[in-house]
């Protein structure tokens, strides 16, 4: 009998149709994704049911303006198999299903490989029985002709990506046809730059409360960062761009713009946002608050990082090509040495992508800052490469310096000062989270002999399946009987624990301010532990790094009115958090890193909930009309991201 293939190959966009109609970029921008095997399509109990339906997405064809639903493409057929599925077209809707489906799970591929775990969308609320609950999301759907408008957004009430399609306006450069019907669909940086919203969702569910500038713009700039390095996974696209610029990524160059047709379909000659040859002004971040404006510093200081990371790793051959004039002569570059530029620039691109990827486990669970994602880059790398010979976090300080993006708390921008620092827990409160996550294994270890695991595939279209008939499933309903777990074992034995504050961000005393939300009507403080996760991570040198990743988080209410808040906050017995009115909600917490073998925490990320500067600073922001806080504030829409998405 054959053996099960292990990777599936799959056409696609290099960037969007447009650039098909080129001659020199048509051969580029059809490339071929080498994605990990897996049945596509469910059973149903009777037959097969056909489409791209994998472990992770799910592609409905549905177009709602025009009532129409388009067959879905079977890629287990043995033509497609045998032909690298659908050949690229922009006007197959079977190509349409494609695309999303192959640059999304390539996606998640990049997110897997640096997390070291499988990766999960985030749960979705149901109100049953009286009260809310989490419900398992096994598969994120992708809708590629949601809407008739120019848009394409991650609906985290919806869990899924809705594509729009809208007619092209004449921008006068020639490069799209006036009243042409655009896809947001195939582009690959949108397709990207969606699957990453609802990755990061599923990874820090409370970076979509708003509570500083960073936050909003943090979520742009990251599916942005994505999207442009995940495009240099394509070797062909970078060969052929390299070529074109004689080997250097500052001047005029593709790989670093994101959705050219949909930016000249608007009406804009280049794309929607450009990261290459800008100068860095470091004034700019203190007077720029528009989300996408504001993230855009952030992608100018990562991609920055990567270019200085990029000419020092070619620097000698630049100087052999250049014979140490630094300067490229007339005419076409030697194919010997575009391939090897080539490959310096896909390595150091994965890199880079890994690292800013990897940093997420490091990073607080709420009210993130650019300057905590810093440290957060600087720690995970350093974590996994001690040895920082190709200067890799040097060159990310600098970007980060030339874009004036500083953290608070240290004192210079070296290295040593960037790294967040190991942890002086208590004797008690080490003792008691080593304990909790014993007794979270031996459990496990219990229940394990009783599990049954099965392929996916085996439930209906549409519907949730049983946890525990999955691997991603059962790792889901293990989590989160493991932060059950950990919670009441913490409240039980930290409740008399006088530093619980000051190291994991929450409270638990008897003089905990009214304000912070309780667990039952006796007033007791709460708080929730929300994610337990395993990382597994292997660096360049073989190093491997096993650490549980733990969240808690807790809620306070804030209000606009100084002298209100100072009511709420006196000390009650009653049920705190619960005093109606507010008109914000402020978070506070920490993430643990907690080797998985001695169980001592090894990094403690944490946001204080009995901040007076933070909860000033969120009662700032709110109230100074930034476009698009009232999202986020609980006063507008809440589809977040089709509202920031909207052109």
């Amino acid at each position: 009998m054959p053996a099960t293939p292990t990777r599936r190959r799959l056409r696609v966009y290099a960037f969007d149709p447009s650039l098909s109609t080129r001659l020199d970029m048509w051969r580029a921008n059809q490339v071929t994704l080498n994605l990990p095997w897996e049945p596509l399509g469910v059973w149903n109990g009777r037959e097969a049911v056909k489409g791209p339906v994998g472990d992770y997405l799910e592609v409905v064809d549905v177009d709602p303006a025009s009532g129409l639903s388009y067959e879905p493409v079977d890629l287990d057929e043995a033509r497609l198999l045998a032909s690298d599925g659908v050949e690229a077209s922009e006007i197959d809707p079977k190509f349409h299903q494609q695309m999303v489906y192959a640059v999304g799970m390539n996606t998640i591929v990049h997110f897997e490989r640096a997390l070291g775990r499988s990766a999960m969308w985030n749960p979705r609320w149901v109100f049953r029985g009286g009260k809310w609950s989490q419900e398992y999301v096994h598969r994120l759907r992708m809708y590629p002709h949601a809407m008739r408008e120019a848009n394409a957004y991650y609906s985290p009430d919806k869990k899924a990506i809705l594509f729009g399609y809208f007619k092209a306006v004449d921008d006068g450069s020639g490069l799209i046809m006036p009243g042409s019907t655009v896809f947001t669909c195939l582009s690959h940086d949108i397709i990207a730059h969606e699957v990453t919203h609802a990755l990061l969702d599923g990874l820090h569910p409370y970076f979509t409360d708003a509570s500083n500038a960073d936050v909003l713009a943090f979520h742009e700039a990251f599916a942005d960062i994505v999207a442009i390095f995940s495009r240099f996974s394509m070797p062909e696209v970078v060969r052929t761009e390299l070529a074109r610029a004689q080997g250097r990524f500052d001047a005029e160059n593709m790989l670093g713009k994101l959705a050219q047709q949909f930016g000249a379909a608007l009406g804009k000659r280049k794309g929607l946002r450009e990261y290459i040859g800008k100068e860095a002004d470091p004034s700019l971040i203190k007077r720029t608050m528009e989300p996408h404006d504001r993230g855009a510093i952030l992608v100018a200081a990562v991609f920055d990082a990567f270019m200085g990371i990029y000419r020092h790793r070619t620097r000698d051959l630049m100087r052999i090509a250049t014979g140490g004039t630094g300067v490229m002569p007339d005419g076409d570059l030697h194919p010997d040495l575009v391939e090897r530029l080539s490959r310096e620039a896909f390595t150091s691109a994965r890199h880079v992508l890994t690292i800013c990827v990897r940093a997420l486990d490091y990073c607080p669970p709420v009210d993130i800052t650019f300057g905590e994602y810093l440290r957060s880059l600087i720690t995970a790398d350093t974590d996994m490469v001690p040895d920082d010979d190709k200067s890799y976090r040097v060159a990310i300080i600098e970007g980060f310096r030339r874009h004036g993006i500083y953290p608070e708390g240290v004192n210079s921008m070296s290295e040593e000062a960037l790294r967040w620092e190991r942890p002086q827990f208590s004797e008690g409160l080490q003792e008691c989270i080593a304990a909790a996550l014993e007794e979270v294994e031996r459990r496990e270890k219990k229940d394990g002999r009783r599990e049954e695991v099965v392929p996916h595939g085996v439930f209906l279209r549409g519907t949730t399946p049983p946890p525990h008939l999955t691997q991603r499933g059962r790792a889901h309903v293990k989590m989160d009987r493991a932060c059950t777990i950990i919670r009441d074992y913490l409240l039980k034995h930290l409740k008399d624990e006088p530093d619980i504050q000051w190291q994991l961000g929450v409270c638990a005393g008897k003089r905990t301010p009214g304000s912070v939300h309780a667990l039952d009507s006796r007033g007791r403080p709460s708080f929730q532990v929300n994610r337990l996760r395993q990382a597994r991570r292997v660096g360049p040198a073989g190093i491997e790094v096993a650490d549980y990743v733990l969240e808690i988080t807790q809620k306070r209410d804030g209000f606009i009115d100084p002298e209100r808040q100072k009511e709420v906050d006196k000390p009650s017995r009653s049920a705190g958090g619960r005093s109606g009115g507010a008109d914000f909600v402020m978070r506070g917490g920490c993430t643990l890193n907690i080797d998985m073998k001695s169980h001592q925490v090894r990094y403690c990320m944490a946001k204080n909930i009995l901040s007076d500067r933070r909860l000033e600073r969120q009662r700032e922001f709110l109230g100074c009309g930034v476009p698009g806080m009232g999202i986020y504030s609980g006063k507008a829409d809440r589809e977040t991201f089709a509202m920031l998405h909207r052109h």
